[in-house]
């Protein structure tokens, strides 16, 4: 008696995919491999707005496809068409309101944008001291990017830590020239990262010396073609699409209507190159040489004093403080005494030869010439516009 053949039916299932990106073919390599057990699909790929056309919606619609893996939301129009049928979709990354009226049989999947955040705050602080944090977003109606902006800032807070952000008004050349020195500089993304190191122009060769920069995604190509190769987080995109291929077969062997759902993936890993090859031991002697002038800068103290706490030689400690702030003891200790200055002229009516030798000038005429070079007035002058009295 011979066999019945036993027919396998092939599902189809359509990709809008922009596989340019490094985290879309990490993650179509994680649908991909997942497909291959014991499933028989038939993969359409549509790589480019101008694949996404009419036509191919409409052939979706009326049942060329059986189900749905969009990572891309180029064409509104279509997308809006999409969400109205009842093909079952996997969207990543669906962040917002896109496909937001689709209520059932739609699985929504995408990298946790606040994990990378906190991985990037965690990563710097055990990394080493630092004296300023950056986070460099990209444009401002980006959701994932303002995630990963407002845990980085959260986390860091509660180490007593203020992060800066460039402007319009402040590019990131100005702003890396005025923060103190070594700079944690987190980047939304490569692309960003990488913008920024083109645009540090000679800056760049103080490297990791005075700025350690990250970004995200670790796409190989982009990051090893920077100048220094860039250390970036890597998501987990790999299983992001391993997750994918299993839902979309959960809703195509569902028997009704499965309710939307959403996932997110927390898995990441951190890839180390060149740019945060972090001189941890010297930007911690001068972070302690900067903890004890602020200490004891008033009392009088000397480059030679600071030396002799750290227990070197004061031509290493000025080397270092070069080579970190590309500037120098003398000048450190001088700055705290300014601003002590500021802050005893804001604050009291006392002579400002009396508060002069109390913040370290015993010499009433060097502070006066200092003092006006310093801030372009008199401290008389700057008394009576700063006055707290």
């Amino acid at each position: 008696m011979r066999k019945k053949k036993i027919q396998i039916k092939v599902k189809t299932i359509g990709i809008i995919i922009d596989l340019t990106r490094s985290s879309r073919r990490n993650f179509l390599s994680g649908f991909l491999n997942a497909a291959d057990t014991g499933r028989t699909w038939n993969i359409q790929l549509i790589q480019s707005k101008e694949m996404l056309t009419s036509e191919t919606v409409q052939d979706w619609i009326n049942g060329a496809v059986d189900g749905l893996v969009i990572l891309e939301s180029w064409n509104t129009k279509g997308l809006s068409l999409i969400e109205e049928s009842k093909i079952p979709i996997i969207a990543i990354g669906a962040h917002g309101q896109w496909l937001g009226r689709r209520k059932n049989n739609i699985t929504t999947i995408r990298i946790d944008d606040r994990r990378i955040g906190a991985y990037a705050a965690e990563y710097f602080l055990q990394l080493g001291k630092f004296a300023s944090f950056v986070y460099i977003p990209a444009k401002k109606d980006a959701l994932w990017s303002m995630e990963r902006e407002s845990v980085y800032r959260e986390i860091l807070r509660k180490s007593g830590i203020n992060v800066s952000t460039p402007s319009e008004n402040e590019p990131i050349e100005r702003l890396l020239d005025r923060l103190e020195k070594p700079i944690a500089i987190f980047a939304a993304c490569d692309r960003i990262a990488a913008e920024t190191l083109n645009r540090l122009g000679r800056r760049v060769h103080r490297i990791p010396e005075q700025f350690s920069i990250i970004g995200v995604d670790d796409d190989p190509l982009l990051c090893q073609a920077t100048y220094p190769q860039l250390t970036s987080i890597r998501p987990g995109h790999f299983d992001e699409g391993t997750v994918a291929a299993k839902e979309i077969g959960n809703l195509l062997n569902a028997r009704r209507q499965k309710p939307r759902k959403e996932i997110l993936c927390a898995k990441m890993e951190i890839t180390e190159r060149a740019s945060t090859d972090y001189t941890s031991p010297a930007a911690k002697l001068v972070s302690d040489a900067n903890e004890f002038i602020k200490r004891n800068a008033v009392r009088g103290i000397s480059p030679d004093d600071v030396a002799h706490h750290l227990g070197i030689s004061r031509r290493l400690l000025d080397l270092r403080f070069h080579e970190l702030n590309d500037s120098s003891v003398s000048r450190a200790i001088r700055t705290v005494r300014i601003e002590t200055l500021k802050h005893e002229l804001r604050s009291s009516r006392e002579r400002l030869s009396v508060v002069g030798k109390r913040c370290g000038f015993p010499n009433a005429n060097y502070l006066k010439k200092l003092f006006l070079a310093e801030t372009g007035m008199t401290m008389r002058e700057w008394r009576r516009r700063n006055t707290q009295i």
